[in-house]
């Protein structure tokens, strides 16, 4: 379709009088003639901003609004495929950024409105929604002919093709990120999507209403902010656009720069209300679109938008392994943690719920240093499951742990004989009740004659933390007193006062 396209521009941008002449007169030829080809062909020429086509067209009769009535069916078809508007070069125009072209047109009598529902010869009227001859090749290919689906397959695509021209077409949504060569047929809409603030600026100088919905329910504020155009959108607010309108789909403006990842773009269209910005997060978390939603929490200053999440949605963890990927590492951890007295991790959140896929995804998604944090209430989500008798969960998050901390105990003890036998026996015991820790046995001519040593090594980072060290001339710590220090490490000190 884009290549039909090109070749018309082409043939209409030859310089010289006599070629051009000569092009007339092979359309005649051939029954069509220069009116029957003109309109598409001039969109063509705006859509290159091709100024010299542009006036050549113009000089020779063809109108700046074409009548597509006399225009080939096929060649409306490929106009439609590719996601060229046959009937609308000032939109043409604006979509490529072409103040001149934009002038020219305007000055030779093209209307700033949206132009009136698509005419052909076969099909008659087809309505903006209805899509017709333009809306069947583009509901197939861009997802809306029959749950085709975005960007479908090639056969998807034409049978799309084929519903549309018989039945009118159902258009799915006409302009979305996912489709940028589809240019919308009003010329301020068109302007706002090709992001060129100079030709908003002269179709709204020339009454182009900025708030009109096209195709989609389309509007040039959703086109800008599509596009990520900060200066399109500071021209549309001033004009009076309304930010809260919202398309076919449900979105606004603020929505769907969200949802292209324009995030200078989000303080400009900010609601006046934190229950509406928080209704629009809520609505992206519902529909899955996590990137959005992650902008959108980033830009209002919500606390934690995993906890949002949990509180609007519960714990799901395919929802929560998403967020976690699209919240920077460096706030992910106080993310994760609950505000206020709480202090739990969303992973204490997990196993309270029991849910078992969220428990596994957190555990090896959160940053290491949550794995065994504390709650305000002194347990480890570990000390949590072991409370609530979920042996299962309690033995994932702790070989999960001992694995992504590396973590090693270390038995320092002193050179007799006394002290040697019973930091092997500890260590012993400690392989026994969890068998995926690290117990290394040291002597050591310290001030202790034993002491436990927790060492982890995630990461580049190495931490370490005595859990037993008795003072000189205290007893010995037996090795039931051991496991007890190392379990309050792992479970937590709320374990032994429940």
């Amino acid at each position: 379709g884009r290549c039909a396209i090109s070749v018309l521009a082409g043939l209409f941008s030859a310089e010289d009088a006599d070629a051009f002449a000569a092009v007339e007169a092979a359309l005649a030829a051939m029954g069509g003639g220069l009116r029957a080809v003109g309109g598409v062909a001039l969109v063509a020429a705006c859509l290159d901003a091709d100024v010299n086509a542009v006036r050549k067209l113009l000089a020779s009769g063809i109108s700046p609004q074409p009548d597509t009535t006399t225009t080939p069916p096929s060649l409306l078809l490929r106009s439609a495929a590719a996601g060229v508007p046959p009937d609308s070069p000032l939109a043409a125009a604006a979509y490529a950024g072409s103040v001149e072209l934009v002038q020219l047109l305007l000055s030779a009598g093209a209307s700033p409105k949206p132009p009136p529902p698509l005419v052909t010869a076969d099909a008659g009227t087809a309505t903006e929604t209805a899509g017709g001859v333009n809306g069947g090749r583009a509901g197939g290919v861009n997802g809306g002919v029959n749950g085709g689906g975005v960007n479908g397959d090639a056969a998807v695509g034409e049978a799309g093709s084929e519903a549309g021209l018989a039945a009118g077409g159902r258009m799915g949504h006409p302009f979305s990120p996912l489709s940028p060569l589809r240019i919308p047929r009003a010329p301020l809409t068109a302007a706002s999507a090709g992001g060129s603030p100079s030709c908003v600026l002269a179709l709204l100088a020339a009454g182009a209403p900025p708030d009109i919905p096209g195709d989609g329910g389309v509007t040039p504020l959703h086109a800008a902010a599509a596009s990520g155009q900060t200066q399109c959108i500071e021209a549309l607010l001033e004009a009076g656009a309304d930010p809260e309108i919202a398309d076919e789909t449900g979105r606004c403006a603020l929505r769907i720069a969200a949802l292209a990842g324009h995030a200078d773009a989000l303080p400009l269209l900010l609601p006046p209300t934190r229950a509406q910005l928080d209704k629009e997060l809520d609505e992206a978390l519902v529909s899955g679109e996590l990137r959005a939603a992650a902008l959108l929490a980033e830009a209002s200053g919500t606390p934690s938008l995993l906890w949002r999440a949990i509180e609007q949605q519960g714990v799901d963890g395919a929802l929560l392994r998403g967020l976690i990927r699209q919240i920077p590492r460096g706030s992910l951890r106080a993310q994760a943690i609950e505000a206020g007295g709480a202090r739990r991790t969303v992973l204490h959140a997990a196993v309270e719920a029991g849910s078992m896929s969220a428990v596994v995804e957190l555990a090896n998604m959160l940053p290491e240093e949550l794995l065994l944090k504390p709650s305000a209430d002194g347990l480890t989500a570990i000390g949590l499951a072991v409370l609530k008798r979920s042996d299962l969960l309690a033995e994932i998050l702790e070989r999960t742990a001992l694995s992504r901390l590396r973590v090693s105990v270390e038995l320092l003890h002193a050179l007799t004989a006394h002290a040697r036998s019973r930091a092997r026996e500890a260590a012993e015991a400690m392989v026994s009740v969890w068998p995926g820790l690290d117990v290394k046995a040291v002597t050591c001519g310290g001030p202790h004659e034993l002491a436990v040593v927790w060492v982890e090594r995630w990461g580049t980072s190495r931490r370490s933390c005595i859990l037993a060290a008795p003072s000189r001339g205290a007893p010995m710590p037996t090795v039931e007193a051991l496991l007890l220090a190392t379990r309050k490490k792992m479970e937590g000190e709320g374990v032994l006062a429940a």
